[in-house]
């Protein structure tokens, strides 16, 4: 990083993309050559597309454009990495075909990433769009001013606000030794053969590339959408079993924490959102409903295990609640098993997410009686429109109370488009949700 050459460049804009020179590739293209910041190589990275990609790119009569055609068969991995050995900016971010840069984002960046030179990886907020431009809504996942995140704090924010990076938008100082290793590390060797194997995790890495820059280095968070970044039906995520990530995701992070200055001190908070996961991931492949005594044993076995730990309410209650409200539900004797209930532990404050404080919520009704059926005409059919978790949890709960659940629908339009989910909300008369196995409860 030393030639003259590469002192010339600040910034390396790699942009990888396949198939999509038909819809979304030309908008992501023009968005970036069209930025108020214009001091940057142009590094477009083909991975051997079979329409007019290249003839696309080609055309262009831009200097700042080097275009790479991978041989075909060139695997998603590889087109990344190619991204870090190939860019000659100090500077590097990787972007999608299938998202639009707002005309100030790189400018933003550069001058925030000037301003504060200890940062070496930022990203910004994003606005949600479908795949016909259409505005969704704003990220949900940020905060709501900018943040520079010193050495273990973006770990430990993530276990209250799960701060989600839009791997589109990260920006990544280079003059650092360490983040060449940081930027292979996103598709690392290990994944891959998880992922190969069946396990799908690499949507964890999402979260982890920030993280592990985050363990000797400071980060940051741009508060402003500067990204449109689409959601559509023919993203990969949308296979993606969520709860193995998830898992993968708070252990690889526990062992970062241990790294930074945090040391040991979370590791039962970390421990607590693995639990969680676990919990998801058993929920939503019961083939049975109601469960199985050995089923309902187990659950009692963890439920019991955590009480001990969580003393007065300690943080490692908040990410478990889901686990007690299953077991306040399966069993009719919980006293033991309610670390609210004697009313010495607060609400969870406003770090925590929505989600947590929703499960807090449902969670003292159920401890003071209620259901989450209180309210609702017992005549009246009910669908269900949330997350696998919540749908099992709601599923036990408004069938103890006599309410019948016609249907399971995805939360997330962009998964079923954007009709389905109301279709199945007014027609449906079984449950059914193609993405949630939970579906077979009803």
């Amino acid at each position: 990083m030393s030639d003259k050459k590469t002192d010339q460049i600040p910034l390396t804009v790699a942009l990888l993309t396949y198939n999509r020179c038909g819809s979304y590739l030309k908008k992501a293209v023009e968005a970036i050559l069209a930025q108020s910041y214009r001091e940057f190589e142009f590094l477009v990275l083909d991975n051997a597309s079979p329409d007019d990609t290249a003839q696309y790119i080609l055309s262009l009569d831009d200097t700042r454009i080097r275009y790479v055609r991978n041989a075909p068969g060139s695997s998603v991995e590889f087109n990344y990495m190619s991204a870090y050995h190939l860019a000659r900016g100090h500077r590097i971010i990787v972007t999608h075909d299938d998202d639009i840069m707002e005309r100030d984002m790189l400018e933003t960046q550069m001058q925030f990433m000037d301003t504060h030179p200890e940062v070496i990886l930022a990203w910004t907020g994003v606005t949600l769009i479908d795949g016909d431009d259409k505005v969704i809504g704003a990220n949900h996942h940020t905060l709501a001013d900018s943040r520079v995140f010193q050495p273990g704090e973006y770990l430990l924010n993530f276990l209250y606000s799960r701060l989600w990076p839009v791997p589109s938008t990260i920006i990544l100082d280079r003059r650092y030794s360490l983040t060449w290793q940081i930027g292979l590390h996103y598709f690392n060797t290990k994944t891959v053969k998880k992922s190969r194997r069946g396990k799908q995790v690499e949507g964890a890495e999402d979260a982890l590339f920030p993280a592990r820059a985050n363990v000797k280095h400071a980060v940051a968070f741009i508060a402003k959408p500067l990204m449109r970044y689409r959601l559509h039906l023919h993203q990969g995520t949308n296979n993606v079993n969520l709860s193995t990530p998830s898992i993968y995701l708070y252990k690889a992070m526990k062992r970062l924490a241990r790294k930074s200055p945090l040391a040991q001190q979370y590791d039962a908070l970390f421990d607590s959102y693995v639990d969680r996961f676990r919990l998801q991931q058993k929920m939503t492949g019961l083939e049975r409903y109601p469960l199985h005594p050995a089923t309902r044993q187990s659950l009692r076995k963890q439920a019991r295990s955590w009480s001990r730990q969580i003393s007065d309410c300690a943080e490692a209650f908040y990410p478990i609640l889901p686990l007690f409200i299953l077991h306040q539900l399966i069993s009719d004797d919980v006293d033991d098993l309610s670390p609210v209930s004697s009313q010495h532990c607060p609400s969870p404050d406003k770090s925590f997410t929505n989600a947590t404080q929703a499960f807090y919520a449902w969670y003292r009704k159920r401890v003071g009686g209620g259901s989450a059926a209180d309210g609702l005409d017992a005549t009246k059919k009910v669908a269900i429109l949330g997350s696998a978790l919540v749908a099992a949890l709601l599923i036990i709960d408004l069938k103890r109370a006599g309410i019948e659940v016609v249907a399971c629908l995805e939360s997330n339009v962009s998964r079923q488009g954007e009709h389905y989910w109301a279709y199945r909300l007014f027609q449906s008369t079984i449950c059914h949700s193609p993405t949630h196995r939970s579906s077979r409860w009803c």
